[in-house]
């Protein structure tokens, strides 16, 4: 599926006090509503120049070349950079100029796949925490999970799922940079070893 930018009249800009919220304004009242499925994000980002016209710039990051999938319904033209850029290690500001620029985030992504170390299939619901911070999250179906935001530094990622053994890593977030880190979680025989079967024994006749 490609992507479909489609643009109307928002309502009127409101003032802004701040100075990254009045550039924000300058960028027209143009709404989008956005399709897509299977491209990538440089892709989308030239469509919402194409069709809002928008001043996007921005520089080669591999981050541009995955696919995404986004559904938006009449947002603003920046709006929908956003949430092109959303989970990438990118983010979007307004220059002097009026030109939405692209860069690599302030900040961090750490993301990956938690997997059964017997099977190989995926683990849901898994928690992915960094230590001792706010981050944290559940895998998704297919056992992905994504931590976006994350300030630079050094952590330790600890990963844990009812049945299995507690899985921990030591990470160092950069900024603007995502660290992929993937784990195979193995039973927990500890665990396993509480559960007992009662069965009921009868007298012979």
């Amino acid at each position: 599926m490609g992507f479909i930018a489609t643009c109307g009249i928002a309502g009127a800009a409101l003032a802004a006090a701040g100075s990254q919220e009045a550039l924000t304004a300058q960028v027209g009242p143009r709404s989008v509503t956005l399709k897509s499925g299977g491209v990538t994000r440089e892709e989308g980002l030239r469509a919402i120049r194409d069709q809002s016209g928008l001043r996007i710039s921005w520089s080669a990051h591999p981050a541009l070349l995955d696919t995404v999938d986004v559904q938006a319904r009449n947002v603003s033209a920046l709006d929908a950079v956003r949430a092109v850029l959303d989970g990438s290690p990118l983010e979007v500001s307004v220059t002097q100029s009026g030109v939405a620029a692209v860069r690599p985030a302030r900040t961090g992504v750490i993301r990956g796949v938690i997997t059964s170390g017997e099977t190989g299939e995926p683990l849901r619901n898994a928690s992915v925490q960094l230590q001792g911070t706010q981050w944290g999250t559940l895998t998704d179906a297919e056992g992905r999970y994504a931590l976006v935001g994350v300030p630079p530094g050094d952590y330790r990622l600890i990963v844990q799922l009812l049945g299995y053994g507690e899985a921990g890593r030591a990470v160092r977030v950069t900024s603007g940079e995502t660290v992929q880190l993937d784990f195979a979680l193995v039973t927990d025989a500890i665990a396993l070893s509480g559960v007992s079967v009662v069965t009921e024994a009868r007298a012979p006749k």
